[in-house]
């Protein structure tokens, strides 16, 4: 399977618009905030990934 060039364009405004959103939403916190707060809740994912693989 392979994207296309329209497809690579479109991810690439989504990465922009993620980005922009990312941005907004997290906007009160500072960098280092920022940064421990998405390792928190990627710690909080991984914990409900390992959970559903073990049902």
């Amino acid at each position: 399977m392979t994207i296309t060039q329209q497809g690579r364009q479109r991810l690439r405004g989504l990465d922009k618009l993620l980005a922009a959103v990312q941005d907004d939403l997290l906007a009160p916190l500072t960098k280092s905030e920022r940064e421990q707060f998405i390792d928190l809740l990627t710690r909080v994912l991984d914990h409900q990934l390992e959970k559903a693989s073990h049902r």
